[in-house]
Formats: C-alpha cells, structure tokens, sequence
C-alpha cells in the first residue's frame, strides 16, 4: 500500500475536477483522500517532467505509483531521426525513474485508432513506435465502439498472464466495471 501521484493534465483542471468528484463518489468518497495527489499540469519530458516527477517521489516517500495521462501531454517533442530510436531512449528514462525510486508507473496512451491489418495487433495499438509498449512489463488494451458503454480490456506482459476481460462503462462512477 501507499500513495498515488496521478498526473491528470490531459484535459483542463475543470474537466479533469468533474471527472474526479464523479470518480470519488462512486468510491463513496467526498473529498480526495489522502495519499491520492492530483496534478493538472505538468511540465513535458525534455522541460524537466520526470525531474519534477522525481522531486515529488523523493519528497513524498510514501508515493507507490504514479499515473500519467497521457505520456502524449508528457512526452518530449520528436526531435527526428528514427522514431523507435528516441521512444527508446525516452522510455529508458521512465524505466530508470521506476527503478530509482522503486515505484510502478502507470502511463496511459491513445492507441491508434485503426482496424485491420498488421496494427490490429495487440502489441502495434500503442501510438507511438513499438518501443514504447515494448518497453512495458505489462499492457492493457482497451477496445470499444464509438458511444458504445460496453468494451474488451486485453491485458499481457512479460510476468502477467493473458487475460480477455469484458467491460461495462458505468457513466455515474466514471469507472469500468
């Protein structure tokens, strides 16, 4: 047990704060309990992010994971060349901040978005090159229909069993069930 960091900065802090006052009540929860610390904005990556991110772990020992959504908003700007070269390099970071400071990390990233052919495959949904789902110990992927509430969570990894999991989006908790 211990405390999450959760770096929400994909949306506005007032979306992001509607989000989460449904999420906590349907926790039963409310206000945000402690050791869950939220931040709506974050500096990118190559503007010092995982610096900061590392500040705040060594200040905050009890802090276990950390979630970032979405490595997009976090991720440093492409500076060319091979793109699976400087995913590679980038998510080293991310592993070596994990290793560190001994704590798991949760980074959620948009997926492709396309059906059929060779990036229908599990492991090429991730946006990005192949590195960054290649450099996870563990994936989940979540597949849904557009307005669709219901969805399959595909999960693998390299010390996970494969698992298939049918979900139902409940709109009142903001969580699938």
């Amino acid at each position: 047990p211990g405390a999450v960091l959760v770096l929400d900065i994909e949306q506005n802090d007032k979306g992001a704060a509607s989000r989460w006052r449904k999420l906590l009540r349907g926790l039963g929860l409310q206000t945000v309990p402690g050791g869950l610390y939220l931040a709506f904005d974050w500096p990118p990556v190559d503007d010092g992010g995982l610096e900061r991110i590392a500040d705040f772990v060594a200040e905050h020992p009890s802090v276990r994971l950390v979630v970032i959504d979405t490595l997009g908003d976090l991720k440093g700007d492409a500076t060319g060349g091979d793109a699976y070269q400087s995913d590679t390099k980038e998510m080293r970071k991310f592993t070596r901040l994990a290793k560190d400071y001994g704590i798991a990390l949760l980074v959620i990233t948009h997926d492709r978005k396309t059906q059929g052919g060779v990036q229908d495959a599990f492991s090429d949904r991730a946006s990005g090159s192949r590195a960054i789902p290649g450099k996870a110990l563990a994936r989940w992927n979540l597949r849904r229909n557009d307005f669709e509430p219901t969805g399959v969570l595909l999960a693998s990894g390299k010390n996970i069993p494969e698992a298939k999991i049918n979900l139902t989006f409940d709109t009142d908790s903001m969580s699938w069930r």
